[in-house]
């Protein structure tokens, strides 16, 4: 995930295989779901967050029964 902390958009990548975008699941320190757009191109995505207020982020992915969460600071 970079930038990190971020003010733009929030890219996304892997070296293990293909990603979607579906598969990521973002929420802010309240624990409400956000939906952003999103772009897929194969092994990245790229996150819009321009109209995320400053804050910490959390984002949820699920790959082959191991879930992880990952903290994204926008400024």
């Amino acid at each position: 995930i970079y930038p990190n902390p971020s003010d733009n958009n929030v890219y996304i990548s892997s070296l293990e295989g293909d990603l979607k975008s579906d598969d990521f699941i973002w929420f802010d320190v309240l624990g409400n779901r956000i939906i952003l757009n999103a772009v897929q191109r194969g092994k990245e995505i790229e996150f819009e967050t321009l109209n995320l207020t400053s804050g910490i982020y959390f984002v949820s992915y699920e790959s082959k029964g191991v879930k992880r969460i990952y903290k994204v600071v926008i400024e």
